[in-house]
């Protein structure tokens, strides 16, 4: 038998305890931080409210958000930086 779905309160204290642990892990920079990383010790505590607070199903879904946004993160970072080299290659008159 399944348990009732969470109320209105509990999602907003599960996403608020989301917030709080991804916020602390950009603070400590790691935009890139995904499950398989170590979190760091300024934030276990926030993520031990984020485990608390949400279904563990919901733990995983958003840290594979988390996941796909980092992997987002660095694609991004390595097309800026090819066009950044591109440029400079093709400004200093040497070729690309």
């Amino acid at each position: 038998m399944s348990s009732a779905p969470p109320t209105k309160s509990a999602r907003q204290a599960c996403y608020t305890a989301r917030d709080a642990f991804y916020n602390c892990v950009r603070e400590q920079g790691g935009l890139e931080w995904t499950a398989q990383h170590k979190v760091p010790s300024k934030c276990k505590a926030a993520r031990a409210a984020f485990e608390k607070e949400c279904l563990p199903s919901w733990v995983k879904h958003f840290d594979t958000q988390q996941e796909v946004s980092a992997r987002r993160a660095r694609q991004l970072r390595a097309a800026i930086d090819s066009q950044a080299t591109s440029a400079a290659g093709s400004l200093s008159g040497k070729a690309a």
